[in-house]
């Protein structure tokens, strides 16, 4: 049947002209001015309700001999690649012009060249898709369409925030940038991604019946078994974290023996983010002879010949005391193999990794775990006051697709005192951090872009600990207050959404928001803060989560002024705690208070994390192995 109607929508494409000549022009005839009338028609429909009509009329004015709705989004993708082609050229040349000048611009010029290629990755899937001229598969794969168009605001905001504003250099080659390239790959951008927005509609004035499949099911915590999985988890998923906690609990029973089993079972989760780890504990006995049968993490494999993740709970092995393949994570990751197919794990042992890691963006699909967050650390202490800029400081970075992270812990111990200091910076698409701790103070947690997922996870930090621009859900968590310098505050998250239509933001969902212990005594004179608007159109969503009273009664803190106070969305749902009171709240227009179940449901894992062919959050979220609702969590 969805073969029949796909057929159907692409028969309706090709005669198109002759049903928006039906319904939207009366008395036609048979002149050269009817056709005319017919296109502009066309173009009106298209640009109804986009921010920017000029630039639309502009853009899809020249798309002449055809009423067909995918010619004109391909127009507008095809706009904003050449926008981001010139920038990459700018770029290129301001480098060779500019760079020997100031260490300065040269970095931020090379960096905007490394993003704006990822930008130029994500138009060319996007091109891809249009290039299909199916209309059908458009509509189906919306939501990974507007996240790509999403990522290249994301990266071209990241260009432009890569300069130093203080360095009066750095300043006049950004505006010079922005001024001839940049701003263009935002409002050309943001023109597609408009148009995505109001696509049912333009279809049903095109007259296009489209196959609607649902994009989701409002499932809660129902969805896992009785040990946390989800219920659709593939076997061979299931069998490699069951593998994965088997070889953890193991790990764990020994060390308890020889009485080295310090700060185990912190309790993090609430009720069903423990499961997968209980679940694994009450098997470890039975599990410890399939484990060991299986090679423990002592697996074997000859070059250009990769052991199944079935095999064994890991492909390589990292050890500082040299009972693994390598002693450095960095290693571990080198070893990825080109064109690698499958889940590649890498084991590191408990240790201290005084590392910077990168994980290049051909490295798709690593799972990295450790032996617990509180025992396998990587840390670093790179901070913007050296010099560094703020995207560099990270250290640890996630760029590739696939990414999972479980039981580790990331750090950045350069203090309050070296302002922005990332732990973890992450671009990777669906990618899932599972019984992590991000530790850091201003800018901790950098959520750069494209679909992420946090569970069971503990983040702290000072000013803007959790900031990006990515549609990023953190859930079941605890946020930490921490303290930090005198005349400073804090602020849990900072979005940096800049356009209406992206599919960005930040939403915590039952979450605990607590002061560490430091700042417990002076909670209430040191004011924090559930965010500030970064950009524009900043988004955030507090819901079903426990607020403590840490957070100041106002709940939101202004960037600047009244900059960004009417276009940004903030809301709150069904809190707890005594800092959940909205009462005292801050009045700005953008701030829409407690909102209803159904406006809450946008920001559910079934809807806010959708992707696909089918547009649907369960398949990929599934695939990471790793407990999750995809509704609310509580009735």
């Amino acid at each position: 049947m969805k073969g029949k109607v796909i057929i159907s929508a692409t028969c309706l494409i090709l005669v198109v002209g002759v049903v928006i000549g039906a319904v939207l022009i009366a008395n036609k005839d048979d002149s050269g001015a009817d056709n005319i009338e017919l296109h502009d028609k066309a173009i009106a429909t298209m640009c109804q309700n986009v921010l920017n009509q000029t630039l639309c009329h502009d853009i899809l004015g020249p798309v002449k001999g055809t009423t067909d709705p995918n010619e004109f989004i391909a127009a507008a993708v095809k706009a904003a690649t050449e926008s981001v082609i010139k920038a990459l050229n700018m770029s290129d040349r301001l480098t060779v012009e500019k760079g020997n000048g100031s260490p300065g611009i040269k970095m931020a010029l090379e960096d905007c060249k490394d993003l704006l290629q990822s930008a130029m990755d994500s138009l060319q899937l996007s091109t891809s898709l249009v290039d299909s001229k199916n209309i059908q598969k458009i509509h189906d794969q919306s939501a990974d369409f507007k996240n790509w168009l999403g990522a290249v605001i994301s990266y071209q905001q990241t260009c432009l925030d890569n300069f130093n504003e203080t360095d009066s250099g750095e300043k006049v080659i950004k505006e010079q940038l922005n001024a001839e390239t940049l701003d263009q790959v935002m409002t050309t951008t943001g023109l597609t991604l408009d148009i995505l927005a109001d696509l049912d509609r333009i279809l049903d004035q095109f007259n296009l019946k489209i196959d609607v499949h649902p994009g989701s099911r409002r499932l809660l915590a129902a969805d896992v078994d009785d040990q946390g999985l989800p219920t659709w988890l593939s076997a061979s998923d299931r069998d490699l974290l069951a593998e994965v906690d088997v070889h953890l609990a193991k790990r764990h029973l020994l060390a308890k023996v020889k009485g080295k089993a310090k700060g185990k079972g912190k309790g993090k989760g609430k009720g069903k983010g423990k499961a997968i780890v209980a679940g694994a504990a009450a098997g470890a006995v039975a599990g410890a002879a399939v484990g060991a049968a299986a090679g423990g993490d002592q697996v074997k494999f000859s070059p250009g010949s990769i052991e199944p993740v079935t095999r064994g709970p890991a492909h390589v092995v990292v050890a500082q005391d040299g009972s693994g393949r390598f002693r450095t994570i960095k290693e571990a990751i080198d070893s990825y193999p080109p064109g690698f197919k499958g889940r590649y794990v890498i084991y590191v042992k408990a240790g201290v990794y005084n590392e910077y890691i990168i994980i290049p963006k051909h490295a798709v699909n690593i799972l990295m775990y450790g032996d617990g967050p509180t025992r396998t650390i990587v840390t670093g202490r790179k901070n913007f006051v050296e010099g560094v800029k703020t995207m560099h400081t990270a250290t640890f970075a996630n760029t590739a697709d696939g990414f999972i992270a479980k039981a580790m812990r990331f750090e950045n111990t350069a203090g309050p005192k070296g302002h922005q200091a990332v732990a973890l910076r992450n671009q990777g698409d669906k990618s899932a951090f599972f019984q992590c701790h991000i530790f850091g103070n201003q800018d901790t947690l950098y959520v750069q872009t494209n679909r992420q997922f946090y569970r069971d996870c503990e983040i702290s930090g000072t000013i803007d600990f959790i900031f990006g621009t990515s549609p990023a859900l953190i859930q079941n968590s605890k946020i930490i207050l921490r303290k930090p310098d005198d005349k400073q505050f804090n602020t849990v998250t900072a979005d940096g959404t800049t356009q209406p239509n992206m599919p960005t933001g930040i939403v915590l969902q039952n979450c605990e928001i607590v002061p560490e212990p430091a700042l417990f005594p002076a909670r209430f004179t040191t004011k924090s803060y559930l965010g500030r608007p970064w950009k524009p159109y900043s988004k955030t969503l507090i819901m079903e989560s426990m607020i403590s009273d840490a957070i100041h009664p106002e709940g939101w803190f202004p960037w600047a002024g009244t900059v960004h106070l009417d276009t940004l969305w903030y809301a709150e749902y069904a809190n707890t705690g005594p800092g959940a009171n909205v009462q005292g709240r801050i009045k700005w227009k953008g701030y829409h208070g407690l909102i209803s179940r159904n406006e809450a449901a946008r920001f559910t894992a079934a809807e806010f994390l959708r992707g696909g062919p089918t547009s649907a959050a369960e398949p990929w979220l599934s695939a990471t192995g790793i407990p999750f609702t995809l509704g609310f969590t509580r009735a």
